[in-house]
């Protein structure tokens, strides 16, 4: 009896030894074509070719009829010697933990099951094929197999989940792996340790722990090669930080901001081309790979503005209120924030970054042909992305003339409005605002909404074009018939380059009163700030500055008059340089607003 065997375990009553056994579907894996039923073959996993995912290698011939194919095989019948080995294609170990690929669920020890970097689906948190069925009793799942019927033909190709390129050397191995290979390198991605090509490891891009950075997972591996703690976790998932695509792993712009993750991955100054080489052949670039051997650490990732995120996945990477895709994409060279940077929702390649910023379609290169070695503009000169520019600072003494404007906390407005108030009489609304712009200003809008929410143009005010001085305006709105409690008013100002901005709204009380409202400048601070604020009766202003973790850091009072009234804050100079904000409490009325203080 079978159970007579030393070591036989029996555990689901199959009658196939455990041990003989990986899946436990009843089929030996001598006999099974995927040993661990990962939905993988396991010619493909010894790096066979098997072009239709029948799970059979291709150009089978067996002249000495001893099972094993002539292409694989070290002797013919006629003793004709073929190959330096009779083993067949031999059992591939990719990780090295001793579990070869045929019955290894994590080959490479990522902490991902290959399952799940094949794009399959696993039956829960067991990294194994869902719903298996298996008529034609090869064990490779009805749902995948090439050849559902072991007819010899493969009617389900289509479906086959990883199948390789073709033998044209005819030695049995695959030629390449046009297939679920992300980066398009000489691995697909169950053996690839950065499956996007991007240099970031995909053990760090799944957000799973290496300490000691070398590209695999930390910890104990099971008997099924899956890392033990993993495994015992009753779910699974990968992050997918922009909730489009594929995971981040697969994603060459992982938060969508149009600027590709190997660019954001490191430092402006720090900044370096892949090499397009793996001479280890373990799936990370040689320009990011220190490790000799499989395993490597990849690009240690910045984080700029030390929010706990990544550059990578942050959509303001230096925390100025200004999204990473407006400050990183300057397609017109103009140095201005004009350009269309709207997501199309489109990714014609798959390869995660939208094509309003793919200038190659056909690649999933991930650099620019302007961000070249040590924040050069010397990019690559066949770049993926059309992410023309991000842009080096404004040169303002900010500290910044070395970084990108998304690197660069404080991004220098074109123009700042310095006042903006209103005043109602006899049906009459009077909007007076003065500005200082560093660009000639082609017109003003003045909108006004009765929701606060949906704004129409009333009025145009011509601008006078003068740069660097303090320049005021007024127009005057006709409110007769308007029954709404409060009306709100904004200003666009409209640049001669056609560069729009929007101020901050103000309200008017429809019986002739205006509520509070503030205004900071300048932003960025460096010594003294001032706060303009329209009050609409005496009162006494509770002011607080705010660090961003909630700490004050400066308090004081001061009594306003009914009208526009000016404090001035000399504190600024004693604090570091970053972001803050600026509370008001009038009689329980509390107004709050942001900026940012360089020292």
């Amino acid at each position: 009896m079978m159970s007579d065997f030393p070591g036989y375990v029996d555990s689901n009553g199959d009658g196939v030894d455990d041990n003989m056994d990986q899946d436990l579907d009843g089929i030996p894996n001598y006999l099974d074509r995927d040993s661990d039923n990962d939905g993988i073959p396991d010619t493909i996993e010894s790096f066979g070719v098997d072009a239709n995912g029948d799970g059979r290698i291709d150009d089978f011939t067996d002249s000495d009829n001893d099972g094993l194919s002539d292409n694989v095989d070290a002797n013919t019948a006629g003793g004709t010697f073929l190959r330096l080995s009779g083993i067949g294609l031999g059992a591939i170990d990719t990780d090295g933990d001793g579990i070869p690929n045929y019955l290894d669920l994590d080959s490479d020890n990522d902490g991902i099951p290959d399952i799940m970097e094949i794009f399959g689906t696993a039956a829960g948190n067991s990294a194994k094929v869902s719903g298996f069925v298996d008529t034609d009793g090869d064990g490779l799942a009805d749902a995948i197999d090439g050849d559902v019927g072991n007819d010899n033909v493969a009617e389900n190709s289509a479906n086959a989940l990883l199948k390789s390129g073709a033998d044209i050397n005819n030695d049995g191995k695959a030629d390449s792996w046009p297939y679920i290979n992300m980066d398009g390198d000489s691995k697909p991605n169950p053996y690839d340790l950065d499956s996007d090509g991007d240099g970031i490891s995909d053990v760090l891009e799944a957000q799973l722990t290496d300490a000691n950075w070398d590209g695999r997972v930390d910890g104990a591996v099971n008997t099924n090669g899956r890392n033990s703690v993993l495994a015992a976790m009753g779910s699974f998932t990968l992050p997918n930080t922009d909730g489009t695509g594929r995971a981040n792993p697969y994603d060459i712009d992982s938060d969508d901001d149009g600027i590709p993750d190997n660019i954001e991955g490191l430092t402006t100054v720090g900044y370096h081309f892949p090499a397009y080489l793996d001479t280890d052949g373990d799936g990370i670039d040689d320009a990011y790979d220190s490790f000799v051997g499989f395993g490597g650490d990849g690009i240690h990732v910045v984080d700029k503005d030390g929010d706990g995120t990544p550059d990578y996945l942050d959509l303001d990477t230096d925390n100025d209120g200004l999204p990473d895709i407006v400050e990183g994409n300057d397609f017109n060279l103009n140095g201005l924030r004009d350009d269309l940077v709207t997501l199309t929702g489109i990714d014609t390649d798959g390869d995660g970054l939208d094509d309003r910023f793919d200038n190659n379609n056909s690649s999933i290169k991930g650099t620019s042909a302007y961000m070249g070695t040590a924040g050069s503009f010397t990019g690559d000169a066949a770049p993926g992305s059309r992410t023309m520019v991000q842009q080096t600072a404004v040169a303002t003494g900010l500290g910044c003339t070395a970084e990108r404007d998304w690197r660069c906390l404080f991004y220098v407005l074109h123009c700042d409005i310095i006042t903006f108030k209103a005043i109602s009489f006899n049906q009459n609304v009077t909007l007076d605002w003065s500005v200082l712009c560093r660009q000639p200003v082609d017109y003003f809008i003045i909108e006004r909404s009765i929701d606060g929410n949906n704004f129409s143009e009333i009025q145009t005010v011509q601008g006078r074009s003068m740069i660097n001085e303090a320049e005021s305006y007024s127009g005057i709105d006709n409110i007769t018939g308007i029954t709404s409690n409060m009306i709100y008013y904004r200003l666009k100002t409209v640049l001669k380059n056609g560069n729009e901005s929007l101020s901050n709204i103000i309200i008017i009380k429809n019986n002739g009163q205006t509520k509070q409202t503030l205004q900071v400048f300048p932003n960025p601070v460096k010594n003294q700030l001032q706060l303009n604020i329209l009050a609409d009766k005496t009162c006494i202003a509770n002011v607080y500055i705010i660090d961003v973790s909630g700490r004050i850091v400066s308090r004081f009072n001061e009594k306003l008059q009914q009208g526009n009234n000016s404090i001035s804050w000399n504190g600024a100079s004693y604090l570091s340089t970053g972001s803050y904000y600026l509370k008001l409490d009038i009689g329980g009325e509390v107004l709050t607003t942001k900026f940012n203080i360089i020292n």
